[in-house]
């Protein structure tokens, strides 16, 4: 497991939200730390969820926007405050010293090294996917161009239409955003872009229509 994964298996928001003094009745309700609550109307349990302001997320994001810090030091915090074992997400190469003959300072050093090559690579990997699902949003957007007013909307069509701006935005952030800005999207986007790697993978394999052109497209 990565950095993430690891604390959100580790600590919910709930655990967080009381070690860092904040009060949570039996039902689960606090008065929201992100706008200012009379009366408890923040639900707290694995994540989060405010029924006042509509603030909600993981515990990393909890802790990001308490504290206004970026996911990745939320991350770390947690690791630090809670003292979560972080051992398991991997070992040190032969070449580095064993943790017992480490300092904490450079044990912690060490991991931050290996988080950010996984970091790298889940950051490449996401904007691959993207730059595949853009060059399909652009080949349906000119293989499925109504050819007359009348003509009805292709559903891939009305897709190319809505998504390829975000698209590209997306793929910005992650080739020339910051650090921070890229932690965010990787937690947010983790389970959409595992979801468009498979339809794109259907789509490679031949598993869909072809139109005009030999662009293949998923059926329905």
């Amino acid at each position: 497991m990565n950095i993430f994964e690891t604390v959100k298996s580790s600590v919910t928001a709930r655990e967080a939200a009381e070690h860092y003094g904040i009060q949570v009745n039996k039902n689960g309700m606090c008065k929201c730390p992100f706008h200012a609550d009379r009366n408890p109307s923040m639900k707290v349990d694995c994540g989060f969820y405010c029924f006042g302001c509509q603030e909600k997320g993981d515990v990393i994001r909890f802790v990001s926007r308490l504290f206004n810090i970026p996911p990745y030091e939320a991350a770390w915090k947690l690791i630090s405050d809670m003292g979560i074992d972080v051992a398991d997400i991997h070992h040190p190469t032969r070449t580095e010293p064993a943790p017992e003959e480490n300092t904490s300072g450079q044990w912690k050093e060490a991991l931050r090294k290996i988080y950010d090559k996984q970091f790298e690579q889940t950051v490449s990997r996401m904007c691959d996917t993207y730059c595949n699902y853009l060059q399909l949003l652009n080949e349906w957007q000119y293989a499925y161009a109504p050819r007359s007013p009348d003509e009805e909307l292709h559903p891939l069509f009305v897709e190319s239409a809505h998504k390829r701006d975000y698209v590209e935005y997306l793929i910005d952030i992650l080739q020339f955003g910051s650090k921070e800005d890229q932690a965010l999207l990787v937690i947010e986007k983790r389970k959409e872009v595992k979801e468009l790697e498979k339809r794109i993978e259907r789509i490679e394999s031949g598993d869909g229509e072809r139109p005009a052109g030999g662009i293949a497209v998923p059926a329905g």
